[in-house]
């Protein structure tokens, strides 16, 4: 997942689905988030790229879980990523490569 969002958006990222994130209040004025699902914060990252947001990562130790199992790796909640994905990449990249750039807000 994180190899296809790299190479579909050129947003050089280690772990797109990482739950910690902190943010400036000022990113959630400029950028309006369309996704529904586990796509969310690839969409946010690749708009605050897009508009020239600084992102800076530091790494996270991963320990196995105690209790309960992610639901990430669900079919349905793929099929959901993969649809967000698209009508993403159609709307924001397909479109401004086509000249179209009235569809391009971010």
């Amino acid at each position: 997942y994180n190899w296809l969002i790299n190479f579909l958006f050129k947003v050089n990222l280690k772990d797109i689905n990482s739950s910690f994130k902190l943010f400036k209040r000022s990113l959630f004025k400029d950028i309006v988030l369309e996704s529904e699902g586990s796509f969310i914060s690839a969409e946010f990252l690749i708009k605050a790229r897009m508009k020239g947001f600084k992102i800076i990562q530091f790494p996270l130790v991963y320990y196995r879980r105690s209790r309960g199992r992610s639901h990430l790796a669900s079919v349905g909640v793929i099929a959901k990523i993969l649809k967000e994905l698209s009508i993403f990449y159609s709307k924001y990249f397909l479109c401004s490569r086509k000249g179209n750039k009235k569809n391009i807000l971010v």
